[in-house]
């Protein structure tokens, strides 16, 4: 794929490339944009296509989905940021005009803001997808809970939209100060669809009460751990979590732990997992 002014610095005259579009050897999706038509076409094609065309930045839905956290195959809105006053009117491309560009990265050849800066910008625009992109983020190491917390103080200050919704779903993950309640929610929820009887919750467990079980099946003396985010935040919190697994495994219980990962993406497997360890301990307690 290259740009018309691309091909003429190569030494091919305008009659020499309307000639190659004419032929079906290349095709033009967009005015100054040039396909090779020799080549299979992929989902990236049609992203690399509109940012010569606009000359702007991937931006929103579409730059989480170059950061692959978006989880479809191809990218499902193609969305570009270009500087205030720039006439890019590209079609089938959602143009967004911002005062003052943000910083620019690269993924390939594609301009695209950072993560941390398309999760704002979708959830203005998408917030349904905000949780999901923001999972993927911190299991991709690219930006932490608190990181995300800071970026809402920095956005709220500037009256930028997406902080609401932002907000909302770190809430809801349990991450940094928050309580784990949406994935202590599905993990229930995923209990009951398997068949597993109810499990005590909060249990009070250490010699002075000093820990809480997510849940605890006293037939079984089986503990399953949900982490939430907030496990990745400081070293203190994982030191406490460590303390609390090895009281369990000291105490002669089992435990089984998992995160949202386990537990929303990989359901069938955590279930089969838990389903295993209760049917082995229901035989072994007494």
């Amino acid at each position: 794929m290259v740009t018309t002014d691309q091909a003429r610095a190569a030494g091919l005259s305008q009659r020499q490339v309307d000639l190659m579009v004419e032929r079906g050897e290349w095709r033009r999706p967009y005015r100054g944009v040039l396909v090779d038509n020799s080549v299979p076409i992929t989902p990236l094609q049609a992203v690399v296509a509109a940012s010569f065309a606009t000359g702007g930045l991937a931006s929103h839905r579409l730059c989480l989905w170059l950061w692959d956290l978006r989880p479809e195959p191809a990218a499902d809105a193609i969305e570009f940021s270009v500087e205030y006053g720039k006439n890019a009117r590209v079609p089938g491309v959602k143009i967004y005009r911002v005062k003052k560009m943000p910083p620019a990265f690269r993924k390939g050849i594609v301009p695209v803001t950072s993560p941390m800066r398309g999760l704002l910008d979708t959830a203005a625009v998408a917030p349904e997808v905000v949780q999901e992109a923001m999972i993927r983020a911190f299991v991709a190491r690219l930006f932490t809970p608190k990181a995300v917390e800071t970026e809402i103080v920095r956005a709220a200050a500037k009256g930028k939209p997406g902080v609401s919704a932002l907000r909302t779903a770190l809430k809801d993950l349990g991450a940094g100060r928050y309580p784990p309640s949406e994935l202590e929610r599905r993990a229930k929820r995923l209990f009951r669809a398997r068949g597993l009887p109810p499990p005590q919750v909060e249990v009070v467990f250490g010699d002075d009460g000093e820990y809480r079980l997510d849940f605890y099946w006293p037939e079984a003396d089986l503990v399953v751990e949900v982490d939430g985010w907030s496990i990745h935040a400081t070293p203190l919190a994982r030191r406490r979590d460590f303390q609390k697994q090895n009281r369990i495994v000291i105490g002669n219980h089992w435990i089984l732990r998992y995160d949202w990962v386990d537990i929303v993406e990989d359901a069938a497997r955590t279930a089969a997992e838990i389903l295993e360890a209760y049917a082995a301990r229901t035989r072994l307690v007494v």
